[in-house]
């Protein structure tokens, strides 16, 4: 495989961190990656209109990152690699050690009195 690009990788960056911070009990799927908002803006400064992320994904990722259709629902799921795994894993573990974001001042503090 052919080394990334520094956009390149920062786009399998935003899919890792996304991957890493899933939080629903069901699988992500292509459209749950494709609303993220890193994603959506490392998609847009990467690939040309002609490029949709999941071709983008399977010819430059394909080894990591799966894309799974789903019989029932049609939605193509994703599904890590065992090369992925520990990329991920590394990520969530990261982000579980990271302190909580505390609330600015005024804003979600709980009422003034």
């Amino acid at each position: 495989q052919d080394a990334f690009s520094p956009e390149e990788d920062a786009l399998r960056d935003a899919i890792f961190d996304f991957l890493a911070s899933w939080k629903s009990s069901t699988l992500a799927h292509l459209e749950n990656l494709g609303a993220d908002p890193l994603v959506k803006e490392r998609s847009a400064a990467l690939l040309p209109g002609d490029v949709k992320l999941d071709e983008w994904i399977e010819f430059r990722i394909g080894a990591e990152v799966q894309l799974v259709t789903e019989a029932k629902t049609g939605h193509r799921v994703i599904h890590l690699t065992a090369a992925a795994r520990p990329i991920v894993a590394k990520k969530y573990e990261a982000l579980q050690r990271a302190p909580a974001p505390r609330p600015s001042p005024g804003k979600g503090a709980g009422p003034s009195s």
